[in-house]
């Protein structure tokens, strides 16, 4: 019984950008530009258009952190949307306070006159 949580819990080899592709259940060009981004690929022989090996658990680990890095920047993203739409109402209300302060000066200035 041991034996086989062992087994379960060990990490799978992958080797090549199909077999990574197909356990992200991603296309191979995608894997191969997350790369880029910090994908957990190894090159056995250090060149670097040789063929590619991961670590299923380290793939795992990736993709999990990229997506709490991603809701991170999608919820400040949110946030500052939010601010910007209120910062933006406040600005139209001050533009039509503008517009209308010449209309209501000259009634002012007519009321003051005619109170003369």
């Amino acid at each position: 019984m041991q034996q086989n949580q062992a087994w379960s819990e060990a990490a799978v080899i992958l080797s090549g950008w199909k077999e990574i592709a197909n356990y992200m259940r991603r296309g191979v060009r995608t894997v191969q530009r997350w790369e880029k981004l910090g994908l957990p690929v190894h090159r056995p022989a250090a060149h670097l258009h040789t063929a590619v090996i991961a670590s299923s658990k380290d793939l795992d680990a990736w993709l999990l952190q990229t997506q709490t890095r991603s809701q991170d920047f999608w919820g400040a993203l949110q946030a500052r949307v939010r601010a910007l739409e209120t910062e933006n109402a406040e600005l139209r209300r001050e533009i039509v306070q503008l517009r209308n302060a010449p209309a209501q000066a000259a009634l002012a200035k007519k009321a003051g006159t005619q109170a003369a």
